[in-house]
């Protein structure tokens, strides 16, 4: 609603005004910073995240996210997650300094509560960088793999979540034939380019 949107918007400012009152943590522009990196292997890695900040002179990525759903365990869904090591390990490689974690700002909305705001810190060693990077570089081989041999299996554990995938009912069809008409039916070939994500077509309605 509009009120639970000003709602939010003003504690947001809130916050955001007792942090720079405070003036530990600083925002190092530009924000929603897109980044396009080459792995060690020459392949591409590239995304966009919401700040880089330093905090008692430490770099930080920091992530803001909202949901609807919070329970007592949250907080476990950002360590390990490949997203935020990502994260870690691009925000290194475009400072050249070591990063040592993500900050993860939860707005938490409800139609009953919030918003409400929880703070989570998820730490990386170097360590565990260099292993994410081993492991991005081994789902990428493995993804060459299925567009040479035209194999794509299905990872179906998701199919129903967030009110269900779109695509499922392409998964469903019994051919590639059937299945490609779908996909000339139903949708916009639209290559996402994280350097430039407002430009995105995406899907017909």
């Amino acid at each position: 609603t509009k009120s639970r949107l000003l709602s939010t918007c003003q504690g947001a400012f809130e916050n955001w005004l007792h942090e720079k009152l405070e003036g530990i943590i600083r925002v190092i522009p530009p924000v929603e910073q897109s980044f396009d990196l080459q792995l060690p292997s020459g392949r591409r890695y590239g995304g966009r995240f919401d700040q880089i900040v330093d905090w008692n002179g430490k770099l930080w990525v920091r992530d803001f996210k909202t949901t609807s759903m919070m329970g007592a365990g949250f907080g476990k869904r950002f360590d390990p997650n490949n997203q935020l090591t990502g994260y870690v390990w691009a925000a290194s490689q475009l400072s050249g300094r070591r990063v040592e974690g993500v900050m993860i700002e939860v707005v938490y909305n409800t139609k009953t509560r919030g918003p409400e705001y929880h703070p989570f810190l998820s730490t990386r060693t170097r360590n565990q960088v260099d292993e994410w990077v081993v492991g991005i570089e081994h789902e990428l081989s493995v993804i060459d793999g299925y567009f040479q041999n035209e194999i794509f299996p299905k990872r179906t554990s998701s199919c129903n979540d967030f009110a269900g995938c779109f695509f499922r009912d392409a998964c469903r069809k019994d051919s590639w034939y059937t299945r490609q008409l779908w996909l000339e039916e139903s949708t916009i070939e639209s290559v996402w380019d994280f350097m430039n994500p407002d430009k995105e077509v995406g899907v017909r309605g």
